[in-house]
């Protein structure tokens, strides 16, 4: 099989950056995501700590909870209530209504998916540094470390299925009884 100009590139540079660790655990770590989160790692590595995640963009906590970051996910939360407190006091303060109600809600939560959009690989950069870490730590035996990774840097379906039941089950009520929020 004959790479390309990229994927040699990419294999050639891995062995000394990629998790200060054999490519094989990041690969093994990242699954079918490899070649999209091993460039990335290596740019991690490099000091360009913040690279664009367009899925942490337009997914953003569903994003957060696929790849198991927790924390993140936490931060997104209160994030997202604080933006809803000041936008709901900066209305009520000036008085404002209607349109720019709207736009004032679109402009924040852009700025919000942005911010989300930025620190996502980051996170995920982090978190999967840490789990490589610990797994070595822990195991010795090569297939066993392989396969903890695997399933460490597996993606959580269930966590997000149990977000987005909970979110349709949220309007499912509300569209039921008339009215969202009040």
């Amino acid at each position: 099989m004959e790479m390309t100009p990229d994927e040699n590139e990419i294999e050639n540079e891995m062995p000394a950056c990629i998790c200060h660790q054999k490519t094989e655990y990041c690969q093994a770590y990242f699954g079918a995501s490899s070649n999209y989160y091993l460039p990335v790692m290596i740019d991690f590595e490099r000091g360009n700590k913040f690279s664009f995640n367009v899925w942490a963009f337009f997914c953003g906590m569903f994003w957060l909870l696929y790849r198991k970051l927790y924390i993140a996910v936490l931060l997104f939360v209160i994030t997202a209530l604080l933006k809803s407190l000041i936008e709901k006091w900066a209305i009520s303060y000036w008085g404002l209504n209607g349109e720019i109600n709207n736009l004032i809600h679109l402009i924040t939560t852009l700025i919000l998916g942005i911010i989300f959009g930025y620190t996502g690989n980051y996170f995920l950069m982090r978190k999967a540094q840490d789990q490589i870490a610990q797994v070595l730590a822990a195991e010795t035996d090569e297939d066993l470390i392989l396969d903890k990774l695997k399933k460490a840097g597996s993606g959580n379906t269930l966590g997000v299925t149990l977000v987005l039941v909970f979110v349709v089950g949220f309007y499912v009520y509300a569209a039921v009884h008339g009215k969202i929020w009040g």
